[in-house]
């Protein structure tokens, strides 16, 4: 045996992978875990060079949700409490099912925050009062 087989068989152990059960944040088992479903969101950077490409992207809703849904209620609004909301955020905005006829253009002013509380959506139509819209949040 030369000295290079024996370093082949020493990386080779190392790098023969983990198996067994996973834990934490992560469920099913190794080589290939899974983010469980009852994970804790938290916030963290991601930097990607290239392409990128996710299977399935879960966002938190709810109370302290950064997407969601609502019918929104013409030109008076519609108020969309959750604790995601920040003064500096930017909240995406787009029609999911459109009242008949044309709707008028949608939106969540800068001026609606109240930062951890609520926002407002609101149309330029006064009759669009059937639309259901989708909203989401990026800080």
């Amino acid at each position: 045996m030369n000295e290079n087989s024996n370093f082949w068989a020493l990386n080779s152990n190392v790098f023969a992978g983990t198996s067994g059960s996973a834990g934490g944040d992560l469920s099913g088992t190794y080589p290939n875990p899974t983010i469980s479903t009852s994970a804790t969101p938290t916030v963290a950077a991601i930097t990607v060079t290239g392409t990128a490409t996710v299977g399935t992207l879960a966002a938190v809703t709810g109370a302290a949700g950064v997407v969601g849904t609502a019918t929104i209620n013409g030109t008076t609004g519609v108020t969309v409490n959750t604790t995601a909301v920040t003064a500096s955020s930017i909240i995406l905005v787009s029609y999911n099912t459109p009242k008949g006829g044309v709707s008028g253009i949608i939106s969540a002013p800068v001026a609606s925050i109240s930062a951890g509380v609520h926002f407002v959506i609101k149309s330029t139509d006064a009759g669009d009062t059937t639309s259901t819209v989708n909203w989401f949040i990026v800080n």
